[in-house]
């Protein structure tokens, strides 16, 4: 049985009601699929979320452990442990902050860089999952989404 046909079928209050089932059923979906497309490159959905936050802001500007976690889509995760095992793989590097010796700063390294790249030339593989819409749905859906947040 198809999920659309499962929401329909079920017993909800609203539309909204099923909008709410039918969104965290999709994200738990789309968090299966990304984690399959990164398996082959050894990174969980979490590591390759900070290894695009930490590129987006380049080697001349590093992060600390807290700027990380507010930029994540996971809020929840424990980045300590999440860095360190980056920093076994040599995607990332800590820097002493100059200010702080307490403290570092996190970087990412050409490995991850280069690891980046790899996944950028494979990425439409995994937007296959959207061949079912044109860029106008997508668009109308962001848009719906960020109502939910109240982004506009």
């Amino acid at each position: 049985m198809s999920t659309d046909k499962e929401l329909r079928e079920k017993q909800y209050s609203s539309e909204f009601q099923r909008l709410r089932v039918n969104i965290l059923y999709t994200a738990r979906w789309m968090e299966s699929q990304v984690k399959s497309f990164l398996k082959p490159h050894d990174l969980t959905p979490k590591q390759f979320n900070i290894l695009r936050i930490l590129r987006g802001h380049k080697r001349d500007y590093p992060l600390s452990v807290l700027e990380i976690r507010e930029l994540m889509i996971d809020r929840m995760s424990d980045v300590s442990r999440l860095i360190d095992r980056m920093e076994k793989k040599q995607l990332i590097s800590r820097k002493n902050c100059k200010s702080d010796g307490r403290t570092y700063r996190i970087c990412i390294t050409d490995n991850g860089l280069s690891l980046l790249s790899s996944i950028d030339t494979k990425m439409k593989d995994l937007d296959k999952i959207f061949d079912t819409m044109d860029e106008g749905v997508a668009q109308s859906i962001n848009e719906g989404l960020n109502l939910i947040r109240k982004e506009h």
